[in-house]
């Protein structure tokens, strides 16, 4: 999959193949496009089977989680948050994937960057969250 991007007026925006769409690149914009890139073509993730800012409410309020891939059945295995570059992974980026995923209860949560990435694995019975020195492989 190639990035393909045009300028429109005076805003640059990028090809989402996920959402087949031009969005505005923004900084996050681009972290999320090249990590679906990545879990598609390096993890061989199946593309059909990841969403791009899934809808959610929590406590009334409607918010977007960044990507969410999907298991066989349709239910969510991962959820991703994606920052921009600039932006330090840490606590308060940790709290609001696992606020999504309270609604979302996925096996996996991954904070990136861009440059750094951080796999967890919750466990919902001890509440207790495995940081992985790996991406899991996608399974069906």
């Amino acid at each position: 999959m190639n990035l393909t991007t045009r300028q429109n007026g005076d805003k640059q925006e990028i090809f989402d193949p996920f959402r087949k769409k031009w969005v505005t690149l923004t900084p996050e914009e681009w972290v999320r496009q090249h990590f679906a890139r990545f879990l598609v073509e390096q993890m061989n993730y199946p593309m059909g089977r990841i969403g791009i800012e899934i809808s959610l409410e929590i406590n009334r309020q409607k918010r977007r989680c960044d990507i969410v891939v999907f298991d066989g059945n349709s239910a969510p295995w991962m959820i991703v948050e994606c920052k921009a570059e600039e932006v330090f992974l840490n606590e308060k980026t940790f709290e609001q994937a696992a606020q999504y995923n309270y609604i979302f209860r996925a096996a996996y949560i991954t904070l990136t960057n861009g440059k750094n990435t951080f796999c967890l694995k919750p466990d919902y019975v001890t509440g207790k969250v495995a940081v992985l020195d790996f991406m899991p492989a996608y399974l069906e």
